[in-house]
């Protein structure tokens, strides 16, 4: 059994707002590289979704599934926003 579906079938509710968060982040971020994603990255991805009207809870729990995806990496650049103050929209 896959990682993906473990998780769906012991966090059902979870797993279906994950599924929504990714397709954003996806949608959003797609194009891009692991490499690439830093503090202005997720500052324009908090931006587009603040544009499209998203609550900002939902931002900050969707930049929290990216940066839990990418993993070592994704646990310095949440230190980097934190400093700067950028990690998570006031709700």
């Amino acid at each position: 059994m896959s990682t993906s579906q473990s998780y769906r079938l012991r966090n059902p509710r979870s797993s279906t707002f994950a599924e929504y968060a990714l397709g954003h982040i996806k949608r959003l971020l797609g194009d891009k590289m692991l490499v690439d994603i830093n503090e202005e990255t997720v500052k324009e991805y908090q931006d587009a979704r603040l544009r499209e009207k998203t609550a900002p809870k939902s931002i900050n729990e969707e930049v929290g599934f990216l940066l839990r995806m990418m993993d070592v990496p994704g646990d310095i650049l949440r230190v980097r926003l934190r400093k700067k103050k950028f990690l998570k929209l006031k709700t």
